[in-house]
């Protein structure tokens, strides 16, 4: 599963998710188009089991975050995991 990830809490967000993950995560710096005003967008891709506890971290430090979740057809390259410590 993809996420996208619309924050203006990146570093908090990053730091919560991986709590629960060691997928990596691109940030990616934004401008919203309705407001004008900077945010960042976040992308990771996960497992599909992953899914509802990275959305849980995330608004637990980002109530307002907007995330979408998409599914992948295929990774290829640099899918790899670090075990949690």
């Amino acid at each position: 599963q993809a996420l996208n990830i619309i924050t203006k809490e990146p570093d908090k967000v990053s730091s919560s998710i991986f709590k629960n993950t060691r997928h990596g995560i691109t940030e990616m710096k934004a401008i919203g188009a309705f407001k004008k005003e900077d945010t960042s967008m976040l992308y990771m891709v996960i497992n599909s089991y992953q899914v509802n506890d990275v959305i849980k971290a995330v608004h637990d430090v980002d109530p307002n975050a907007f995330i979408s979740v998409s599914d992948v057809k295929e990774v290829v390259g640099n899918y790899y995991q670090k075990p949690l410590d």
